[in-house]
């Protein structure tokens, strides 16, 4: 039937915290953005981007397991896949960032965050 056509843009959360996970997509949906799926590890988020083809990752770079969010990103990367991704991080600067400097990716955010810097950041890298 052709390309399906999307109303809103979709997101793929990466968090594995679930409590967080559940507020971002409470947020980004009270936005009106349509989220494509929520993982919370390395494998589950390469799986979720090969089956939704999101329009944007929400990764957090700190997560638990054996790939943290730049490792993924530069996995997805390596791939081919160009999605624009959001890193979240809890430190706005050090060592984090610098990891994350090394793959591309279209901004960051830094927690704790108000639901408008969100969307702000969200619009800006879409």
């Amino acid at each position: 039937m052709g390309n399906q056509i999307h109303a809103a843009p979709r997101i793929l959360i990466v968090e594995d915290e679930q409590l967080v996970a559940m507020d971002v997509e409470m947020q980004l949906s009270s936005f009106g953005y349509e989220i494509a799926g929520m993982a919370d590890s390395g494998a589950e988020t390469l799986r979720l981007v090969d089956e939704t083809r999101p329009d944007l990752i929400l990764m957090d770079i700190n997560l638990r397991g054996s790939m943290n969010g730049v490792a993924i990103a530069a996995q997805l990367r390596r791939s081919g896949i160009a999605t624009p991704i959001l890193f979240v991080t809890a430190y706005g600067s050090g060592e984090a960032l610098r990891r994350a400097e090394t793959v591309s990716f279209h901004g960051y955010i830094t927690k704790p965050y108000r639901p408008v810097e969100l969307h702000t950041i969200v619009r800006s890298a879409l």
